[in-house]
């Protein structure tokens, strides 16, 4: 059985902050870990890897939404600045604009 990590051990892994794990717990975008005897969050490597996905999609913010049509007022800018409908092959020089 692999160890189990503590929640400073998974913020420090996964460079997302205590404060934010135990909200992502509370709102149910993480789920409710095990707990020790002594009442401990015990975070496993599936844990890690969730955070890690949580992280790398909120760094897309924005503009993962406007590309799907809910971006708010920069995601209506956005999408108007694209003049031409997106098709695969646009996707790559989408993808590296930042």
């Amino acid at each position: 059985m692999e160890c189990p990590l503590t929640i400073g051990a998974l913020a420090r892994a996964t460079g997302v902050a205590s404060k934010a794990i135990r909200y992502y717990e509370q709102v149910g975008v993480l789920p409710a870990p095990a707990r020790s005897a002594a009442g401990y969050r015990q975070y496993t490597r599936h844990d890690v890897h969730r955070l890690l996905f949580i992280r790398r999609a909120r760094a897309l913010g924005p503009a993962a939404a406007a590309h799907q049509g809910a971006g708010g007022r920069a995601g209506a800018r956005a999408v108007q600045r694209r003049a031409a409908p997106l098709t695969c092959a646009g996707v790559p020089a989408l993808a590296t604009a930042g």
